[in-house]
Order: structure tokens, then sequence, then C-alpha cells
């Protein structure tokens, strides 16, 4: 991954790139040092190059942002990544390592994704139905996933962990 970098991004800290679609992929800065010009001297520049430990899926010309240093990266290229086989590899803590599974949920349009603009002191445009405000937040989607996530919850076996992830094409 490569692109218009501004900031510093540390070696191993959260980055999340926040898409216009509501998509949020993450991950962690991959960061090395270079060679110290002089020996003994301190180590060189920082030198990005890349995103480690990724769950979702980047897209150029989106900005990823690091979650402790604020360091920005506006994505041109990227290139690499895994293969579909392994795509779904995973490290895990002792709390998820004995049963662990994906639910895998579609991407959806519903909602809106435009921002407040009326008049009230609060900035909200009322949605009836639903408490959809124009805030760029598709409230829809989030309705539908949780509901997609609270059945799961309700029927797995206790200390098994499970994931919903959006799945933008077939299933496996």
């Amino acid at each position: 991954m490569s692109g218009l970098i501004g900031g510093t991004f540390l070696d191993g800290e959260p980055v999340e790139q926040l898409q216009s679609s509501g998509v949020i992929a993450s991950g962690v800065a991959a960061v090395t040092l270079a060679a110290a010009t002089t020996v003994p001297g301190p180590p060189g520049a920082p030198q990005f190059n890349g995103v480690a430990h990724v769950q979702g899926t980047f897209v150029v010309g989106e900005v990823i942002v690091g979650q402790r240093s604020g360091a920005q990266c506006l994505v041109t290229n990227l290139q690499g990544g895994l293969s579909n086989a392994n795509r779904f590899r995973v490290l895990f803590s002792y709390l998820r390592m004995r049963a662990f599974f994906y639910v895998g949920v579609p991407p959806m349009g519903l909602g809106e994704f435009g921002f407040a603009f009326d008049n009230h002191p609060y900035g909200a445009f009322d949605a009836a139905p639903y408490n959809d405000f124009f805030d760029g937040f598709p409230y829809q989607n989030a309705q539908l996933y949780r509901q997609a996530y609270n059945a799961v919850d309700a029927v797995r076996a206790a200390g098994v962990g499970f994931e919903v992830y959006l799945e933008p094409g077939p299933c496996p």
C-alpha cells in the first residue's frame, strides 16, 4: 500500500479506513526504520510499509488514519494482499481460541449517507418511522446487522467467539 502520507505512523498502531460507503477497514501499521546514517547513531526515518492484520477491504482513494498518532495516508496504490484461501486466517486470544466462526452478511445500501441540514437545534431531520438522521450514518444497515449479530449471539454455545463481517461476493 502506498499513497500521500501526512504525519508519522507508529509501528503496530491500529489504523482505520472509514470509507464513503460507511464500511470500516482496519488493521495495524507496518512501519520500519531506515538504517542509521552513522554508527553509533540514531536510526533513520520511519517508513510506512502498509497494513498488517487486515480486517475488511481497503480501497484506493480513501484515507487511512492512525488511531494513536493521527497520521494519515491517502491510498493511491494497493498491491499484494491475501489469497482467497487465506482471507479467514485469524490470530486468536486465549479467550476465543477454542471455538470461533464468522458470519458473512452482504453489504447493503439501506439508510442514508447525507448530512444534517435543517434548522433544528440539534441539526437533525426527522425520518419516521426510523431514528434515521441525515448525518452520514447508514442506520438501517446497522439495524439489520445488529439483528443478525443478536440472533447468532442468542444461539451460540458459551465461550464460542464469532465475528460478523461484510461479504462483498459469494461465500467461499
